[in-house]
């Protein structure tokens, strides 16, 4: 993995993508949320991650594991998806998968 810092982002990326022609673009939606596209050329996949500067760290005395079930709940269901599960189940469809973990002080949620 190669080192990359963009503001107050921080994110590791795959040596590989350092050898080769990637594209970096960083760019900022209407709701203020900053997103960074990496493309490659090279492959026929896609991904997604997005991670929130929130962890468990911020979790209410009284509610301690709140960031960690409120991860879950993200895979429940969605205005596109709204049966649980029925998103993981187009990403396998796909040869795709989901996962997230919560640590102290941030959340991720990656889409493959």
């Amino acid at each position: 993995f190669f080192f990359s810092s963009r503001r107050r982002h921080t994110r590791f990326l795959p040596v590989s993508w350092a050898r080769r022609c990637v594209q970096e673009t960083g760019l900022k939606l209407d709701n203020e949320l900053e997103v960074i596209l990496v493309s490659d050329p090279e492959t026929d996949k896609s991904a997604g991650c997005m991670a929130v500067d929130v962890g468990s760290m911020e979790d209410p005395k009284d509610v301690q594991g709140l960031a960690h079930f409120l991860e879950h709940m993200l895979f429940l269901g969605s205005e596109k998806y709204p049966e649980a599960n029925s998103c993981d189940e187009y990403l396998s469809q796909n040869s795709g998968y989901s996962n997230a973990y919560t640590t102290i002080d941030k959340l991720s949620l990656i889409h493959i």
